[in-house]
C-alpha cells in the first residue's frame, strides 16, 4: 500500500511540476509584464487567473514535497544521513527558516510606488501626450530637449 501512495504521490509531483513550469514560463515569457498584459487569456484564462493557478500550485507542491519527505523520513534517517539525525533535522530547519523568513519579511514601500487614491491614473493628459513634458516622441535613448528648453 504504501508503494501504490508513493507512486501516486510522485505522480502528483511531476505533474505539478509541469503545471508551474508551464505556468512559469508562460507568464514570463508570452504574456507582458504590467499593463500590457492586462486583457490576455490563454485558454480562457485570463493573467491574473494564471497567476493564481500557478500559486495556488505551489502551495499545492510544498504539501506534496512534505508529504514525499514524510514517506521517506526511514530512508532519509537511515540512508542519507547515515544514521546521523542532525543534517538532516538542519536541513529541514534551513528550508523552513527560509520559506518562514520570506513569508514574514518586511514589506516596504518603494519610492517610485504609486498612493493608492493615484493607483488607477493612466498618466495620460486631457491631449493623450502621456507622462512628462516630452510628448511620447522620443526614442528612449536620454533626456528630450524641447525647442524651447535649454541645458
Amino acid at each position: 500500500m504504501k508503494l501504490i501512495i508513493r507512486r501516486i504521490l510522485n505522480l502528483a509531483l511531476w505533474l505539478n511540476v509541469c503545471l508551474l513550469g508551464g505556468t512559469g514560463a508562460l507568464l514570463y515569457w508570452r504574456m507582458p509584464h504590467g499593463p500590457a498584459g492586462r486583457g490576455l487569456s490563454v485558454f480562457g484564462f485570463s493573467k491574473h487567473d494564471i497567476v493564481e493557478i500557478h500559486t495556488i500550485g505551489g502551495f499545492v507542491f510544498a504539501g506534496l514535497v512534505i508529504a514525499h519527505l514524510w514517506l521517506a523520513w526511514p530512508w532519509l534517517k537511515n540512508a542519507a544521513a547515515k544514521k546521523k539525525l542532525w543534517p538532516v533535522i538542519g536541513g529541514l530547519a534551513a528550508g523552513l527558516v527560509l520559506a518562514l523568513g520570506i513569508t514574514f519579511a518586511p514589506i516596504q514601500k518603494t519610492a517610485n510606488s504609486q498612493s493608492p487614491e493615484h493607483a488607477g491614473f493612466s498618466g495620460r493628459g486631457p491631449g493623450g501626450e502621456g507622462r512628462g513634458q516630452g510628448g511620447g516622441g522620443g526614442n528612449g535613448a536620454g533626456p528630450m530637449l524641447r525647442e524651447d528648453q535649454s541645458e
